[in-house]
């Protein structure tokens, strides 16, 4: 294994650059009195939301994963008490069980309802005890708007049918502001690296997965500070060529990723500033989501629609959902629908 790392490491460190990084603000154009994150867009969450954070019943079978297994050499990056993070974990393990992006994209809208709610329940709670604690109090409604900047991420990706490697770059980039999105960087991350094959993993591993690369993505932050989540996506593309060279099994990538991450959050500076240049990609979707909430279109509107909505039906010519006076692209897309299936149509 230390070979094969020390290869794909190389790999990492002369991987040839996108180009250089021009003065850029990552705070530019997302002021904090800018409603970006439009708290109040998660309300509408609540209802009708068939996803429960800790309720999959996927997990009620005997899952083949060891809680000992090597991917507990994470550990330490723990940080405390994780329990406010488990619920993302979940959420972004039941989205890596989709067989398509359109899928992935509509369980990550499920997943974010489903955290909405947890973090609801536990709010008098939380609030009680540590009130005064910024990480948590930054969930509670009524004390920040993490969640609702995730939102709209998610609803601005759906709106531009956008890719699940745009969406790791997106949500890389909002992470540099919002470290609530940390989270889905590390699902987004592993699932790069597994591709399809992480749709056949035991739900429990795809739990330890996720769970580990986020403590990766929390050391690198701590270590190399906000920017550092940057790295990420890069190490999740890297690992993934040498996978696909070397035909690595799928069981052992995300061990691969957690254990360049710590490599690279224990190098020297050069290395990290070089892979922590801003993602242009995923720039431009903050940015526009961004400009679509100041204009009073906040993408995360049309989650709960989107987030309902069955397989193969999602997606309208304009995009989700992103007809006239909408926020879509206006692409147009051929839809082809495996049948048997039912078909309602109701006006909104």
């Amino acid at each position: 294994m230390e070979g094969y790392d020390e290869s794909m490491f190389d790999d990492l460190a002369f991987d040839e650059a996108e180009g250089p990084a021009d003065s850029y603000d990552e705070f530019d154009e997302m002021d904090e009195g800018d409603g970006f994150e439009a708290a109040n867009e998660v309300d509408e969450f609540d209802e009708g939301d068939e996803f429960e954070a800790s309720g999959f019943d996927e997990m009620d079978a005997g899952d083949e994963f060891d809680a000992g297994d090597e991917f507990d050499e994470g550990d330490d990056f723990d940080e405390g008490d994780e329990s406010d993070d488990d619920a993302w974990d979940e959420a972004m393990s039941y989205a890596l069980a989709a067989e398509d992006s359109d899928e992935f994209f509509r369980r990550i809208a499920r997943g974010v309802r489903g955290v909405v709610r947890t973090v609801r329940r536990a709010a008098p709670t939380i609030g009680r005890i540590a009130r005064a604690v910024a990480p948590v109090a930054s969930l509670i409604p009524g004390y920040g708007t993490a969640i609702g900047g995730v939102a709209n991420v998610i609803g601005q990706l759906m709106a531009d049918e956008a890719s699940e490697d745009e969406a790791l770059d997106a949500f890389a980039e909002l992470a540099v502001r919002n470290r609530a999105a940390i989270p889905l960087v590390a699902g987004l991350a592993v699932r790069r690296v597994l591709g399809p094959a992480a749709a056949r993993m035991p739900a429990a591993q795809r739990i330890q997965a996720v769970r580990t690369v986020r403590r990766a993505a929390n050391q690198l932050v701590n270590r190399g500070g906000p920017t550092a989540i940057r790295a990420l996506p890069r190490i999740a593309s890297s690992v993934r060529r040498t996978a696909i060279t070397r035909r690595t099994p799928a069981s052992v990538r995300p061990l691969v990723l957690v254990r360049t991450a710590r490599r690279v959050a224990a190098r020297g500076q050069g290395l990290r500033r070089q892979l922590t240049r801003p993602l242009q990609t995923g720039r431009r979707i903050v940015r526009r989501t961004a400009a679509a909430v100041r204009a009073g279109v906040a993408p995360a509107r049309n989650l709960t629609r989107i987030a309902g909505r069955a397989p193969g039906v999602g997606r309208t010519l304009g995009g989700w959902l992103g007809g006239p006076g909408g926020y879509g692209q206006r692409r147009g897309r051929r839809i082809v629908i495996r049948g048997p299936v039912s078909i309602s149509i109701r006006p909104n």
